[in-house]
């Protein structure tokens, strides 16, 4: 009869040389004339088997979790994390309004005070022409105030620091100059020099202001430019002394700010809650100039006249105040066309990557997966405008109980509007990078003992991505609005089956049905069995084999009926010739009191047991390693006897 199955490494191979077949077919038991008894030792023909191949051995699924890349066996696994995208939705606030305002500005002093010698008698005569400055301070109150908020905004935005706005927006701030009736004679006010506080944070690109003026006896409509603009301190200083220059309340200064961005903080442009708030004070500054050469004198009263002549000065008939009526409005609502800032994404769940379709030799519980440098990639393409950054944890997880454990990465960076493949290994430079990736950058991320995640083989392992987070504070480059971000993650396990010092695995089964095979030999009977081979191989680990004859109640017979010797296979070294041979050998001996007759006699099942261990090497799994037994000899010791009855 020939070998029925090649399992277990070649375990089984031995094994049903003994208790189902011989080796080929070259013989057969059936040749055997069983009528013959002898007391001498007699041994079998030799002869050899095929060469058993790792490949065949396993009988891997296409698809399963071990696969074959160009020989070499790896363990591969993929998926995606579902990436919500990153949202930026439009940020608005409303055309803000502004309160007017009312104040008042007392004479601040005196320019000059020449005088004419004045006839009193006859009131002859008029004072020199004298010059009054009215300066608007601080408690004149002279100032818009503003507070306005947009909608809410993305939950994604977590800070602003600055923010640009779309075609620039402009304040258009009025100043009217009024007196009452008793002051009619005045025709004009003179503008000094104008200053505005503006909310801190808010950044002026332009700022002109618009003021009428006498040229030749019409009063026409000039553009001035601010003078100095400080955006750090938030002023604006128009300094413009022209003569001629008319405010009164029918001719008003326009005072034009365009703004293009803003800082935000504490006042001014503030983000908080998920909006954006424009608040503060618009604060005016200046000096007006009274000329009394402007006075129109055909207006003056005869009280007022009288009153200039006895005093000598126009002190009597110049306004002690100048009220001041301000009005200001923006010109459209205030978009946001981009900004800086910070988001932070939130990853969510990520799908973990299942290990429940290995094969049984990675699956058994004795199994120990030291792998020399397992390999996690991540392909990531993502297209935020800003390097962010993240982290991921991978967590091997056991349904029996046992202890998780936990590698990761360490905050790293996604580079902005890359696509990239991130390696995760022991030594990623050393990593075997998956054809899909070898276009995309790669960049290495080493995590020191990932290997420990399959010791002992997961039923899964969890893969944690720390929320994604983008600052661009101190980067050129703004975030749009409105806009959308995508982030694709794709996750790939690709290891090498190349083994370290504890690698282990552990191959068994049974095989059943024994007892039917044995019908024409169970009344056979031996001393003891020998069967000695040479075994040629370059498997690059360590075998130990191991059979246990079973009865029909699944009861061992080993140990109570026979004994049977574990067979070692050593390791092929690297470096030695293509392949070694080895002499190995396995003996069955019944117990006292028992017999071979009797071990064929109850046994119906046979289990076998591969262990196949690194013991301190180091190595690759190939699927052409192979195992050979050549020169095998069965030798019944004692002699043979047949009860033919």
């Amino acid at each position: 009869m020939e070998i029925k199955r090649f399992c277990g490494l070649g375990m089984l191979v031995l094994s049903s040389c003994l208790f189902v077949s011989c080796v080929d077919e070259k013989y057969d038991l059936n040749d055997v004339d069983m009528t013959i008894g002898t007391s001498s030792d007699l041994t079998l023909p030799t002869s050899s088997t095929g060469e058993i191949i790792l490949k065949n051995i396993l009988d891997l699924e296409d698809d399963g979790v071990v696969q074959a890349i160009n020989g070499e066996y790896f363990l591969i696994e993929d998926g995606s994390a579902d990436v919500p995208n990153v949202t930026v939705d439009p940020i608005t606030v409303t055309s803000p309004s502004l309160d007017g305002f009312k104040a008042f500005v007392s004479v601040d002093k005196l320019v000059s005070n020449s005088r004419t010698d004045i006839n009193r008698a006859t009131n002859a005569g008029m004072p020199l022409d004298q010059t009054y400055l009215y300066t608007i301070k601080e408690e004149d109150k002279a100032h818009y105030k503003i507070d306005v908020s947009s909608g809410i905004i993305s939950e994604d935005i977590v800070s602003l620091t600055s923010v640009d706005f779309v075609d620039g927006t402009t304040l258009d701030a009025q100043i009217k100059i009024t007196f009452d009736k008793e002051h009619a004679f005045i025709n004009k006010v003179h503008l000094d020099d104008l200053k505005v506080t503006i909310p801190m944070g808010l950044h002026v690109a332009h700022a002109e202001f618009r003021h009428w003026t006498e040229i030749d006896g019409k009063v026409v409509l000039k553009d001035e430019e601010a003078k100095v603009i400080d955006n750090d301190k938030g002023e604006i200083i128009f300094t413009y002394k022209d003569v001629n220059t008319v405010v009164d309340e029918n001719h008003a200064i326009d005072v034009l700010i365009t703004f293009d961005k803003a800082i935000t903080g504490n006042d001014g442009f503030v983000f908080a809650n998920n909006k954006v708030s424009l608040n503060g004070i618009f604060k005016l500054d200046g000096t007006f100039r009274l000329e009394t050469s402007d006075f129109d004198e055909s207006a003056l009263t005869d009280e007022q006249k009288t009153a200039i002549y006895q005093s000598g000065s126009y002190d009597v008939i110049r306004p002690d105040m100048i009220g001041f009526d301000g009005a200001a409005s923006f010109n459209k609502d205030i978009v946001v066309k981009s900004f800086a800032g910070k988001i932070i994404s939130n990853v969510g769940d990520v799908a973990p990557i299942k290990l429940d379709n290995m094969p049984d030799f990675i699956n058994d519980p004795e199994t120990c997966l030291d792998l020399a440098n397992p390999a996690f990639f991540v392909e990531v393409n993502n297209t935020l405008p800003a390097d962010a950054s993240t982290s991921v944890t991978l967590t091997s997880k056991y349904l029996d109980g046992t202890a998780s454990v936990s590698k990761s990465t360490g905050i790293f960076v996604l580079p902005a509007n890359k696509h990239v493949v991130f390696c995760l290994a022991n030594n990623p430079e050393q990593a075997v990078i998956p054809e899909q990736f070898t276009s995309l950058e790669r960049i290495n991320i080493t995590i020191e003992n990932l290997s420990e995640l399959l010791l002992k083989v997961p039923d899964e392992i969890r893969v944690d991505v720390s929320d994604v987070t983008m600052e661009t504070d101190n980067m050129p480059i703004p975030i749009d609005v409105p806009k959308e971000y995508s982030i694709g993650v794709n996750y790939k396990v690709y290891t090498p089956l190349e083994f370290g010092p504890s690698f282990k695995l552990v191959y068994q089964g049974t095989e059943e049905g024994i007892a039917e095979d044995l019908e024409d030999i169970n009344k056979m009977d031996t001393k003891a069995v020998r069967i000695d081979a040479n075994v040629v191989t370059d498997f690059p680990l360590d075998l130990t084999l191991s059979v246990d004859a079973l009865s029909r109640d699944n009861v061992s017979l080993k140990g109570k009926i026979i004994d049977v010797d574990d067979v070692h296979v050593y390791a092929h070294k690297e470096g030695a010739e293509p392949t070694s041979t080895q002499p190995v050998s396995l003996t069955i001996l019944p117990k006292k009191g028992h017999t071979i007759r009797e071990l064929l006699e109850q046994m119906d099942k046979l289990h076998y047991r591969a262990v196949a261990e690194a013991k301190g090497t180091e190595g690759k799994l190939m699927e052409n390693a192979s195992i050979k037994l050549t020169d095998i000899k069965i030798t019944l010791l004692g002699g043979v006897s047949y009860d033919a009855n």
